[in-house]
């Protein structure tokens, strides 16, 4: 079920989130909405790191198992509301053959923080990230390399000192080029639900 649902909801973010325009519609459309204060100055920074499943669907990526992977970041407000991450992210998925599919990306997300509750902040955003994946069946690696463009939410809460647990989930649309040099691209969807903790170093 959730396979399918990615699989319907992952063409949609790519005809709704044009790549150029991104930051410019979550910002213009969510912003008269969160009525909240984030509550933290322009110039914070913050690094984080999360734990999650991610679960990758459609036809090209069938022989894929789901699998952990692991997100590390880090991040500076630019406004007292929007907020940039710099990140990378790891994962290794199960195959048909001996070797695990590794994959690594590299990513960006303007995010906008608001408060949902008294302690509590949330934040949704925008995703895009360069991704990466490689795999040795025997003695020849392979590997291709494309695109993820996507969104991401999530809430934070204050656990002791300024150490914050975090929950966050991501839903991107992927392109890869064909793994064995073939002029086709491998398209799918992968969605991610993950936690972990943020710890601000700037002003709060």
């Amino acid at each position: 079920m959730i396979r399918s649902l990615c699989g319907r909801l992952a063409p949609m973010l790519t005809a709704c989130l044009p790549g150029t325009g991104v930051v410019a519609v979550l910002t213009a459309v969510m912003a008269p909405a969160l009525l909240g204060q984030a509550g933290l100055k322009p110039g914070s920074f913050a690094v984080g790191a999360n734990l999650g499943y991610y679960i990758l669907s459609g036809r090209d990526f069938d022989a894929t198992n789901d699998a952990l992977g692991v997100e590390v970041y880090g991040s500076m407000l630019v406004s007292p509301r929007v907020e940039v991450v710099l990140g990378g992210h790891y994962g290794s998925h199960g195959t048909f053959v001996d070797d695990n599919l590794a994959i690594t990306a590299a990513f960006v997300e303007p995010r906008i923080n608001f408060t949902a509750a008294r302690k509590t902040r949330a934040f949704l955003g925008a995703r895009l990230g360069f991704v990466h994946r490689t795999i040795k069946p025997g003695t020849t690696r392979f590997s291709s390399s494309g695109y993820g463009l996507g969104v991401v939410g999530g809430i934070r809460y204050p656990l002791s000192g300024s150490v914050e647990l975090e929950g966050i989930a991501t839903l991107d649309r992927i392109s890869l080029a064909d793994l064995f040099g073939g002029s086709d691209r491998d398209s799918g969807s992968s969605l991610g639900i993950r936690a972990g903790v943020r710890v601000p170093l700037g002003r709060s």
